[in-house]
């Protein structure tokens, strides 16, 4: 008989298989169900422990419910940054708090002069 575990495995290969990674509910647990003969209530709880464990999420998208991958949460981003040229004219990448008088270098920015910044020869 097959695991709780495999069922949540499937259910995630087909969500995420599925176009813009969502599926109607009863689509997932009708195809589990007759797949590997099982019961509807099984595969449900197995599909509400997905979600309760944040894997998935239940949406509702006028008309239908679905079942789709959650959407990423942005990480805010890198921190604010600015180019700073030297006495020679090298840029530097800084920290938008680093005095562009003192010592770059000490200051945790990166050399641009150093880097290779295309892939142009």
């Amino acid at each position: 008989m097959i695991q709780r575990g495999q069922l949540a495995g499937e259910i995630m290969v087909m969500v995420s298989g599925a176009s813009e990674q969502r599926l109607r509910p009863h689509e997932i647990q009708k195809a589990i169900s007759l797949k590997y003969a099982v019961p509807l209530s099984m595969v449900k709880h197995v599909l509400n422990e997905l979600v309760a464990s944040e894997k998935l999420v239940f949406t509702y998208r006028d008309p239908c419910n679905y079942v789709e991958i959650p959407i990423a949460e942005a990480s805010g981003g890198a921190r604010p940054l600015k180019v700073v040229v030297d006495g020679r004219g090298v840029p530097w990448i800084c920290d938008t708090d680093a005095n562009p008088s003192g010592d770059l270098a000490l200051q945790g920015c990166w050399n641009c002069g150093e880097l290779k910044i295309t892939g142009k020869e």
